[in-house]
């Protein structure tokens, strides 16, 4: 938004006009002024920004943050079912740097604070997608290993997690049987 100012000085008698130009940017209106509407108003979703995940960051960062806050947050509060998926669906985006940190102490922490809603929203994906989690669950970044593993193995039994359940802790056992090999 720009906003144009005309300010009058006096100097010895002179006057002059000074159009002094304030450029602000408020790019969270719901109107196509910043990175030509990218995710703006209705279209501000976790679908816009797995669209345009980098054009987004890049043009409108406070956007991009705001739409990844909400997201989280209702993933955490597993609100819905459907809710954790696209929020798990990231996974899909090629992420960097805080980005990626972010994402993965939001997974890290849904896993272990509400196993049954991380682990209900993994098995609703499909299988690739699951074993990208998975895989990024093998070197966390903000929770000790142990504790993801400890969750794992306490759903091991439920029918429904098994086949995930068990590809991760195949793969902690692969781990562990290398690093005894290694010694």
């Amino acid at each position: 938004m720009v906003k144009l100012k005309m300010v009058t000085i006096t100097l010895k008698g002179k006057v002059f006009y000074l159009t002094i130009t304030i450029v602000t940017t408020l790019c969270a209106w719901p109107i196509q002024i910043c990175g030509n509407g990218l995710c703006v108003g209705d279209q501000a979703t976790i679908e816009c920004l797995m669209e345009n995940p980098k054009k987004l960051y890049s043009t409108n960062n406070s956007l991009f943050w705001n739409i990844l806050n909400r997201a989280a947050k209702r993933a955490q509060g597993c609100e819905t079912l459907s809710d954790v998926t696209r929020f798990l669906s990231l996974i899909r985006v090629q992420r960097d740097g805080e980005f990626e940190e972010y994402f993965h102490g939001k997974v890290e922490s849904l896993c272990i604070s509400n196993p049954r809603c991380f682990f209900d929203a993994l098995t609703s994906m499909a299988w690739h997608d699951q074993t990208e989690i998975v895989y990024m669950l093998l070197n966390p970044l903000f929770i000790d290993q142990s504790k993801i593993t400890e969750t794992f193995y306490k759903n091991k039994d439920v029918n429904e997690y098994k086949q995930i359940v068990d590809f991760y802790l195949e793969r902690v056992e692969g781990e562990r049987k290398r690093g005894k090999e290694q010694q």
